[in-house]
């Protein structure tokens, strides 16, 4: 079961559809996946209710490497409030860490088992 939905309904259904569709030993890791997953989209989309500034995002810019800091002034600053990097550098100056976010929505137990069946995961790539 997802215990944290995501804030589009569409994709909840889509989830839920496709939990549907697995094997039952699949089934608890992609809840825990769309779980997390949800935490941490819903964590992104936390940091237009920063208001970010122009300000922000020179900080942000300051901190790249030349190569990148030279695309992300191409792509500009508008273009730049929806790139990952720039949404969580928003947060973290703000106090708001995503781990941390993680496992202020995620049950403890729900975390500490994605963390190992993911891992777990990850290994046999």
């Amino acid at each position: 079961m997802i215990k944290v939905k995501h804030p589009i309904p569409e994709c909840n259904i889509e989830q839920d559809q496709l939990i549907a569709t697995l094997p039952q030993e699949k089934k608890r890791f992609m809840s825990l996946l769309f779980t997390h997953g949800n935490i941490v989209y819903r964590y992104h989309q936390k940091s237009k209710d920063l208001n970010p500034t122009k300000q922000d995002w020179k900080d942000w810019l300051n901190g790249l490497p030349q190569n990148i800091r030279q695309q992300m002034e191409k792509d500009g600053f508008e273009k730049c409030l929806t790139y990952l990097p720039f949404t969580r550098f928003l947060m973290e100056v703000n106090d708001m860490g995503l781990e941390e976010y993680i496992q202020k929505y995620m049950e403890p137990e729900d975390y500490r088992e994605f963390m190992s069946q993911f891992s777990q995961n990850q290994d046999s790539v």
